[in-house]
């Protein structure tokens, strides 16, 4: 599981970037900001991890709280 923490104008860029790498949104918890917990295949983590800080320069880095074992497609 990520944690990724964004203001409300990068929201729609992040839930491309999510789905382009098959990721889920587990939770969301909305402030001033948005806190969101989402799992990502693990092939994917690195490459989405790269993306969400060059795409948001850096003001949006992903932090790693934890692990899912999930089926996954085959």
């Amino acid at each position: 599981w990520l944690k990724i923490c964004c203001g409300w104008s990068y929201m729609g860029s992040f839930q491309n970037l999510l789905s382009t790498v098959e990721g889920e949104q587990t939770d969301a918890q909305y402030t001033d900001r948005i806190a969101l917990t989402v799992v990502v295949p693990q092939e994917q983590a690195n490459v989405f991890e790269s993306r969400v800080v060059e795409t948001f320069n850096a003001t949006v880095v992903p932090q790693l709280v934890g692990t899912s074992n999930r089926p996954v497609k085959v």
